[in-house]
């Protein structure tokens, strides 16, 4: 369960970030890391400490990949699943076309799902909904949310659209990763069941942020926060993304 941001910033640069909203065990095992798949490609992400997953994961070449819970809409779970989310997105972003691996993927008893996708230079949103998938393509230059349909009814998520609506009017021409970062952590009205970074009594909060820079220049940055941990500063990690890893 998360909140989505991309962000196109200034002098070329995008922003793709998650604030993972979650149980409190569901806290990541460790912080981002380079892991080699089954196939043999190269992949960072950090690791759900559940089924080994991940809800965001980056590869060597700038392509970028963030999960949400649910589709459209909040739907009933009906366990027990297939295989878990996040090792989906896992399965399908070591693809080197992940839109094409989603087309053609068995996803009969997998739980709803929102993969955001940054791929050669275009922004995907691929959706199942249980029943059948499906595919959106957004303009690049758009800055874009996304709340997850399982935490956010109607009403949250389109009062949270207007806070960010209301960021990009005030940041959006010269936006940089630290703005973008502090709206992942402040942005809201007191609502900390509602806000950006939420808490609520049944023990579901953001519990880590994940960001991904991506400037003109071809680099790739990857930021990681466990907000649980207490540590003052996140764990930074940057690579040429014409480069070997």
């Amino acid at each position: 369960m998360c909140t989505v941001t991309f962000v196109p910033g200034s002098e070329g640069a995008v922003y793709l970030t998650s604030s993972r909203d979650e149980q409190l065990h569901r806290r990541p095992k460790s912080h981002a890391s380079w892991h080699t798949m089954p196939n043999g490609s190269r992949l960072y992400y950090p690791t759900d400490a559940g089924a080994g997953g991940t809800w965001m994961a980056a590869c060597p070449q700038g392509r970028v990949a963030i999960l949400l819970n649910g589709a459209f809409e909040r739907h009933v779970s009906q366990p027990p699943y297939r295989r878990s989310r996040g090792l989906v997105l896992l399965d399908l972003f070591q693809q080197q076309d992940t839109v094409t691996a989603f087309a053609t993927y068995d996803l009969q008893k997998i739980e709803p799902f929102t993969l955001v996708l940054w791929q050669d230079q275009r922004l995907y949103e691929l959706r199942w909904d249980g029943q059948r998938p499906h595919q959106a393509v957004y303009a690049s230059e758009q800055p874009r949310l996304w709340s997850s349909a399982t935490l956010y009814d109607a009403a949250m998520r389109a009062r949270r659209q207007q806070w960010f609506a209301h960021w990009c009017q005030q940041h959006l021409a010269t936006a940089g990763w630290e703005a973008v970062w502090q709206f992942h952590l402040h942005a809201g009205e007191g609502d900390a069941g509602m806000n950006i970074r939420m808490k609520r009594p049944n023990g579901i909060e953001t519990i880590s942020i994940s960001s991904v820079q991506l400037p003109s220049d071809g680099s790739c940055h990857f930021q990681f926060a466990d907000l649980l941990s207490g540590e003052s500063s996140p764990h930074h990690t940057s690579w040429h993304t014409a480069a070997t890893v």
